[in-house]
């Protein structure tokens, strides 16, 4: 049932699709289906009106645009993301669907933004898109991506998650060991003397998975200064 705060812009829509076959009964029976290209075009274009009537609402209709048929133009999204007062809860959930939903060619326009903007929670979304989104060819080339962005992301789950999938190369372990040489992090020596053990003796066939299980360690060891940085940020 659709609440009165926000009734009549939320008809409007429902009325819309209706017309053009499209029998969702509200905001929430539009997210459990599989969006065609003529709902999200009307989606799209009230969108903005109920993101102002009510931001649960927004929340809820612009999630449904992860499941869309075909690519979509994301002006909309971009407009919401770079120029509303939302609050930055509100902008990382519209990030993460700029992130993960079929959207047209966003590559440029993710990396400007996580590479040349300052590092905020609400740009964290973004992360998500940095494998399929980001226009990116390859594991070397998504590693360095990675370390380019690793000082501004890393405290965050999501980015943590995609560094631990994909860093599993001695050179990986190697930058791991500049950053937790920090000042900040010199009670971490000793994962320093063990990554030097480690690399003496990495001449095993499986190399790979022991790089994965040091990578792991030094991670976790960083990522436990997070008190430190008082930095308590979660992923979208």
């Amino acid at each position: 049932m659709i609440n009165d705060i926000n009734r009549e812009n939320q008809l409007a829509m429902i009325k819309e699709l209706t017309e053009l076959g499209y029998t969702y009964k509200d905001i929430n029976d539009i997210y459990k289906y599989i969006l065609p290209p003529q709902a999200v075009e009307i989606i799209l274009k009230w969108l903005p009106e109920i993101y102002k009537d009510h931001l649960g609402s927004g929340e809820h209709l612009v999630r449904s645009l992860i499941s869309t048929e075909q690519p979509f133009n994301p002006e909309v999204l971009i407009n919401l993301f770079e120029n509303s007062n939302y609050n930055k809860s509100i902008k990382c959930t519209i990030a993460y669907v700029l992130a993960i939903a079929k959207t047209d060619d966003i590559s440029f326009w993710i990396k400007e933004q996580l590479l040349n903007k300052e590092s905020t929670f609400q740009r964290v979304g973004l992360v998500h898109g940095l494998e399929a989104k980001a226009g990116i060819k390859d594991t070397m080339e998504l590693m360095v991506m990675l370390k380019k962005l690793f000082d501004k992301y890393f405290f965050f789950e999501s980015f943590q998650k995609i560094f631990k999938k994909y860093a599993n190369k001695e050179e990986d372990i190697e930058f791991l060991r500049v950053k937790i040489e920090k000042p900040i992090m010199n009670d971490f020596k000793a994962y320093i003397q063990e990554t030097d053990k480690f690399l003496n003796e990495n001449k095993a066939k499986d190399a790979n998975k022991r790089y994965n299980k040091e990578i792991l360690k030094l991670i976790e060891g960083i990522e436990n200064r997070k008190r430190d940085y008082k930095l308590h940020a979660t992923a979208c």
